[in-house]
């Protein structure tokens, strides 16, 4: 008897330790254990890797997934994905002084940063043009009775026009692209409609827009262009991941390329890598003037018009 308390104690003050230890330096694998061992069907489903569907909280609204796409299985394990990213959005929107406060979400996709701005937003402008990933969009918003998102179900770009779309795997649905060999994974799809995204907009009495976000696979350039008027008149605070690679002919080659999509008193910031995924902490930084547009990567930017650099959240 004494024996098998001992054993047991020093089996939870193993546990105890190996907790802290991940609570303190590992924060993400901690959090990551937690959710799991909370939310999971059953504790297994932690560690056989076998995908499952799930529904957890999301901010006040219920998200439904499976663990076999990787934006579901950021939102189950962490709470969300790109978590820096919509905690930066919202406190955008929360020091914004605009009586209408209204949030454009370029490349929706399923819809997660578009849930989560809802409730900071009077109303949001959702464009997506991949119908498999608006199915499930359009079903968490009827389920949540969200009635604040407008669904868009176009591409954005620089003139009005039909473009060969490069669908993602099921594995990824972030992907899909109107840009060819974007990713090595995706697959030829329909023609999809791209329209102005100034032109939309004002159609939807929406011209003046608070916050813009674009995430859409290196197709950013042609849809800024495209939101031209909107910037100019609205003076957004806009992020979008940008992708700098040569073999994209939509890509911005240089900085003044880059510059030239928005009005000349614009100023870029960038997030700090590696995200906090579990916290959602962020922290802005300069954009480095030694920045390589020949290297192949991706970077989340933020251009604000300089008049609100005092209310643009650092960290």
């Amino acid at each position: 008897m004494i024996r098998t308390l001992k054993l047991t104690f020093a089996a939870c003050l193993t546990a105890l330790v190996c907790l802290t230890y991940l609570y303190v330096f590992q924060y993400d694998r901690f959090y990551w254990l937690y959710r799991c061992h909370r939310y999971a069907p059953a504790i297994a489903a932690c560690y056989n890797k076998k995908p499952f569907q799930f529904s957890v909280d999301f901010y006040g609204t219920q998200f439904h997934g499976s663990t076999d796409n990787l934006i579901d299985k950021h939102v189950f394990f962490f709470g969300a994905w790109e978590k820096p990213i919509l905690h930066f959005m919202r406190d955008v929107m929360n020091a914004s002084q605009d009586k209408q406060k209204i949030f454009v979400d370029v490349g929706a996709n399923v819809g997660q940063h578009s849930m989560f701005m809802s409730r900071y937003s009077t109303a949001v402008h959702a464009f997506e043009p991949y119908e498999p990933v608006l199915k499930r969009f359009r079903s968490m918003i009827e389920s949540n009775r969200i009635t604040n998102i407008i669904i868009h179900p176009v591409g954005l770009g620089n003139a009005y026009s039909k473009m060969k779309f490069y669908k993602p795997p099921q594995m990824n649905t972030g992907t899909g692209s109107f840009v060819e060999g974007f990713l090595a994974g995706n697959s030829p799809y329909d023609e999809l409609e791209i329209v102005r995204g100034e032109d939309a907009l004002e159609k939807a009495s929406a011209a003046a827009v608070t916050l813009i976000k674009v995430d859409i696979e290196g197709f950013e350039k042609p849809a800024l262009e495209g939101l031209r008027r909107v910037i100019e008149n609205s003076r957004p605070v806009v992020i979008f991941e940008m992708t700098l690679a040569r073999s994209n002919s939509f890509a911005f080659k240089n900085r003044e390329e880059l510059k030239a999509a928005f009005p000349k008193d614009y100023a870029f910031m960038i997030f700090r890598e590696p995200y906090a995924v579990a916290t959602g902490a962020y922290e802005l930084v300069a954009m480095d003037d030694a920045l390589n547009f020949t290297q192949e990567t991706q970077l989340d930017v933020v251009a604000y018009p300089v008049e609100k650099a005092r209310q643009i959240p650092l960290r």
